[in-house]
């Protein structure tokens, strides 16, 4: 996985599409209300270290649990500015193995997929819902492709100028650029690849420095590669765990690609 990099470190420079949006937060918020209804107390797991979904969370006053595999990732991620803060549960264990025998009525979890193989997707998706309440919820936001059409990244960067240019490219650009060097054959991408074409492009003059900078200072500091899987091949495996009550979106210009799944026991 790639957060067994350094990526931690640098995380408070990340922007969204990599963190949770504060639309895709107010998707979260309404059904953490739903369960604040009906029960005096909501018990609620994050797998990670989230900031965002902690201090969502501290603000309904749920008793948080984060499941991580890193305390230092946990003490590094948890010195991040917060909204809200609050007592939290502490679980050092690997989403793949972790323990089902407590369970919550809200599972968090934030692009937990995309950077862990396929046999891993399937372990943390059997473990995840062992360990979900047979009235909760678990909310995944998943990075996901809906085709395997390549991208241009010349295509990409106007597009960008032309439609979204007050916008940082990085969160306008990001998920359509994963395409340009997407390998759809092996179904990952690789970060020194990603790097290689986008210097081109500041070479050739189509992104400037600080836009290829922004993005170097990123991928540099992350695993080798990751995944974005097929839309409807991931929906297919989670379904094998889960019902899939709804697929939610934000209102942000990459919403299509960041689906929050609502998913209910079976």
């Amino acid at each position: 996985m790639s957060w067994e990099s350094t990526k931690v470190y640098d995380w408070k420079n990340y922007l969204i599409p990599a963190r949770p949006s504060k639309s895709e937060l107010k998707v979260i918020e309404e059904y953490i209300l739903k369960l604040k209804k009906e029960r005096k107390q909501v018990e609620a797991a994050i797998l990670g270290s989230t900031v965002e979904f902690r201090s969502i969370c501290h603000k309904h006053k749920l008793n948080v649990t984060v499941i991580e595999f890193s305390q230092k990732h946990y003490n590094v991620l948890s010195k991040q500015p917060m909204e809200y803060r609050g007592k939290e549960i502490l679980r050092l264990e690997d989403w793949r193995t972790m323990s089902t025998e407590k369970k919550y009525h809200l599972i968090l979890g934030d692009l937990v997929f995309n950077g862990a193989s396929k046999v891993g997707i399937v372990k943390i998706l059997r473990k995840t819902s062992q360990s979900l309440s047979k009235d909760g919820y678990c909310i995944l936001r998943t990075w996901v492709r809906r085709s395997n059409k390549k991208y241009n990244l010349d295509e990409v960067i106007n597009d960008h100028r032309k439609n979204r240019s007050r916008m940082h490219f990085y969160t306008s650009c990001l998920m359509p650029i994963y395409m340009c060097f997407y390998d759809f054959k092996d179904d990952r991408a690789e970060y020194p690849v990603l790097i290689k074409g986008l210097k081109e492009a500041y070479k050739r003059k189509k992104v400037t420095r600080k836009e290829y900078l922004y993005c170097y200072n990123r991928w540099k500091r992350e695993g080798y590669e990751f995944t974005i899987p097929l839309k409807k091949r991931i929906e297919r495996i989670k379904s094998k765990y889960f019902k899939i009550e709804a697929v939610r979106y934000g209102k942000d210009c990459f919403r299509l690609w960041a689906p929050l799944y609502i998913l209910r026991k079976k």
